[in-house]
């Protein structure tokens, strides 16, 4: 049975409330309630806040002015004439810029949440979010199993350290710093885990999985096992939706997997190098991938897909799950050398890889609940990806209706056309311009801690 996921019918709900493009919004409580779920990772005094400042863009937009520059009497001038509620809403935001700068970023979010209140009411609102907040407990399941794969594979936990080092571009002498990517590590060098890797950090190890080879792997086996309801699986899930049109379910089987994710990589990056960026059509890389498959000797063993039986998924669904075994559960050392990056994130003149910081793995490894700042930060960022996503898809879908096309059900999710090109930027963070993403938890040169 194909699961509705909340990533994709966000996307049908945002597309339907017409709040791209400066459309108006149509208030229809099924969409209105996706825009809800959006918050629900949110610390309760937040997601109220967020309700409260979404009635008035304007001066959501004072507040991250004030904020940024950390002018405090300028963000209590603008809240002077406002409602008590207002006011106290407004002061925390000021507190967590980078909330602020994703409602900025996404005026959508704005207009659907003020929408979603004034249709359906305080009390309405409330109760869907505590009906969201039963459903992640999957995700939450799914931190502890990351957690156990982790203690495990300590080349796993090598790249993952490697690959936050590389998406930040860290120098070689610069210290660990807490991005709100899910994991921190204490004074005792004990790791803890607290989420699950944000999407825009998935998306950047799959699409280099030949350097992050076995990170890729325990990432695959981490979704096929669990059943996780945020970005990290809906990235995981876009992935997929493309790439089960060139490759069997038989890609997954556990055995000589990491070497076929590589391969997966290199080949997507040769065609990356051919199309300039551009994304290919499904029939190109079809194409690309039968003239080419035997130059990859893993991928040349697979049985070719026929794609006129993949049956298309319906949008705002997800595919079903290759079913696959399970694998052993892997306990793999660190390497003892030092890491090299993958390519810079951001597309430079001269794309040499650099070395990167040599982190001492640390030896335990245990799932924490995260702290009220890691909480708010890894729900920024996800909620981020997600509405720039959203954006891409209604821009894709514009641009094919003017075309007087449709999408095909491959490139339902927006994302992946990324992943042909062979410098991948940050895309996910595209509309956001200033840096508060991308600081360290708590501030600059202030490391997080093992939640509480």
């Amino acid at each position: 049975m194909r699961r509705l996921t909340v990533f994709g019918v966000l996307a049908v709900g945002l597309a339907a409330l017409g709040v791209a493009h400066g459309q108006p919004v149509r208030e229809r409580a099924s969409e209105l309630r996706e825009v809800i779920r959006s918050l629900t990772p949110y610390p309760e005094k937040v997601r109220k806040a967020v309700i409260v400042i979404a009635s008035d863009p304007k001066l959501a937009g004072k507040l991250f002015d004030a904020a940024k520059d950390g002018r405090g009497d300028e963000v209590t001038l603008a809240l002077k004439d406002q409602p008590k509620d207002v006011q106290e809403a407004g002061q925390l935001l000021a507190k967590n810029p980078e909330v602020l700068e994703v409602m900025i970023a996404h005026k959508a979010l704005l207009q659907g949440v003020a929408a979603a209140v004034d249709k359906l009411g305080p009390e309405k609102v409330k109760e869907m979010i505590e009906e969201f907040k039963k459903q992640d407990a999957k995700t939450l399941e799914a931190v502890e199993v990351w957690a156990r794969r982790l203690t495990n594979n300590k080349l796993a936990m090598q790249q993952y350290l490697a690959a936050i080092d590389s998406f930040h571009e860290s120098q070689p002498d610069a210290p660990l710093e807490d991005y709100g990517y899910g994991l921190t590590i204490n004074a005792n060098k004990v790791a803890g885990v607290y989420a699950l890797p944000p999407g825009a950090l998935t998306l950047y190890v799959l699409l280099h999985s030949e350097m992050f080879t076995e990170l890729s792997d325990e990432l695959v086996e981490l979704w096929l096992t669990t059943d996780s309801n945020d970005d990290f699986s809906h990235v995981m899930y876009g992935l997929y939706e493309t790439a089960r049109y060139v490759y069997p379910p038989a890609f997954f089987e556990p055995d000589g997997r990491p070497e076929r994710l590589k391969e997966a990589a290199q080949l997507r990056k040769q065609l990356g190098e051919l199309k300039k960026g551009e994304p290919p059509t499904l029939e190109e890389r079809i194409a690309y991938f039968k003239e080419h498959v035997a130059e990859y000797p893993n991928l040349a063993k697979l049985t070719p897909v026929d794609p006129s039986t993949v049956k298309p998924t319906r949008e705002g669904e997800s595919p079903a799950k290759p079913r696959v075994k399970r694998k052993i559960r892997t306990v793999a050392r660190a390497e003892s050398s030092n890491f090299t990056a993958a390519p810079p994130p951001r597309p430079v003149a001269a794309s040499a890889a650099k070395q990167l910081p040599n982190r001492e793995v640390p030896e335990e490894v245990k799932a924490v609940q995260p702290t009220e700042e890691q909480m708010i930060r890894r729900a920024a960022l996800a909620q981020q990806y997600q509405l720039a996503q959203q954006q891409m898809l209604l821009q894709q879908q514009q641009n094919a209706a003017a075309a007087g096309a449709t999408l095909p059900a491959p490139y339902a999710y927006p994302p992946y056309y990324s992943a042909y090109n062979p410098q991948v930027a940050r895309l996910p963070y595209a509309p956001i311009t200033s840096t508060y993403l991308h600081r360290p938890v708590g501030g600059i040169g202030r490391r997080g801690g093992i939640g509480r």
